[in-house]
């Protein structure tokens, strides 16, 4: 009986932990600036859009993306927008997603997973400043009536 007690109570915290829900850490110092890398930002660079498990991620377009199912390619002068830093915790690692957004077209308002080694570099030790990479994205003119 007390395995049984001691076995549940240990499923109970690793689904617990494992399930929690997502922290939206957009602002939070301690996961860096990205407060640099939010706005609107023009492709320099295709994209592929694609969708696994009701979610939908942008991503390069030589990004291997097994169960994905291609839903349009995204070409080069596309407006996105980046919106926020997400971070899922769990028991083993947590792990953490740029978030955003199509400007225009049918998947447009919709959220997106951002491709983290298409939208940003490798981060280097200690905190981190988000940016975007120079060479895929450059800072789109704002339209009017529509803030950055």
């Amino acid at each position: 009986m007390l395995r049984l007690v001691i076995s549940a109570a240990l499923v109970s915290i690793v689904l617990g932990i494992g399930c929690s829900k997502p922290k939206d850490v957009t602002k939070d110092p301690s996961y860096g600036n990205f407060t640099n890398a939010v706005g609107t930002w023009k492709t320099k660079v295709p994209l592929s859009l694609q969708e696994m498990d009701n979610r939908m991620y942008l991503l390069g377009t030589n990004t291997f993306f097994p169960r994905g199912r291609v839903l349009s390619v995204v070409p080069v002068g596309t407006a996105i927008r980046i919106e926020r830093l997400i971070s899922y915790a769990g028991w083993e690692a947590s792990v953490t997603e740029a978030t955003g957004s199509l400007v225009a077209g049918p998947y447009a308002g919709k959220i997106l997973v951002l491709d983290g080694n298409v939208f940003f570099p490798r981060p280097n030790a200690g905190k981190r400043d988000w940016t975007v990479l120079p060479e895929n994205f450059e800072r789109s003119a704002p339209t009017a009536g529509v803030t950055q």
